[in-house]
């Protein structure tokens, strides 16, 4: 599969109405394995402000899509989701950053209209992952329920809102 250039996310969305749900399939182990000059797809849709605007003026609702390794700082793209995408309802990210408790608070407390989020962290991370951030909550924090989720080889973080 080839890797979409940089722009050309912007101009596929924009034949498109009614999208409410965005799935970006781009399953890298690493950042590095990225040829020189490549982008991530996500990084390319958080970057352009029009693009999200669209996305939002269309009804985008749930958005889908890995974080690989090696990814400068996982923060950052929260708060680029939560600046530019701030009506999503339903975020499922892969991502095995430390930083995700992190992560997951910036996005439950800046995207007001989420109702779930969804975490793939990882088996052994799962638990630690659950524990870092229900300390980071405080008693002003909304209503929300924690869970984790283990198979064999995956865990999930998740929090209903």
């Amino acid at each position: 599969m080839r890797q979409l250039k940089k722009g050309q996310l912007h101009s596929i969305l924009s034949h498109t109405s009614h999208l409410h749900t965005l799935e970006l399939d781009e399953f890298l182990n690493d950042i590095a394995e990225l040829n020189e000059g490549e982008q991530l797809l996500s990084m390319d849709l958080l970057n352009n402000i029009s693009t999200c605007e669209m996305l939002m003026a269309n009804g985008l609702q749930k958005l889908v899509f890995w974080i690989p390794d090696g990814v400068s700082t996982i923060v950052d793209i929260a708060h680029m989701i939560v600046e530019r995408l701030s009506r999503l309802q339903i975020v499922q990210v892969y991502c095995r950053d430390p930083m995700v408790p992190q992560f997951m608070y910036i996005l439950i407390h800046g995207l007001h209209n989420l109702t779930f989020l969804n975490v793939e962290c990882g088996r052994e991370e799962n638990k630690s992952n659950e524990f870092k951030l229900l300390a980071l909550l405080t008693p002003n924090t909304r209503p929300i329920k924690i869970g984790t989720q283990e198979f064999d080889f995956e865990g999930f973080l998740y929090v209903c809102l």
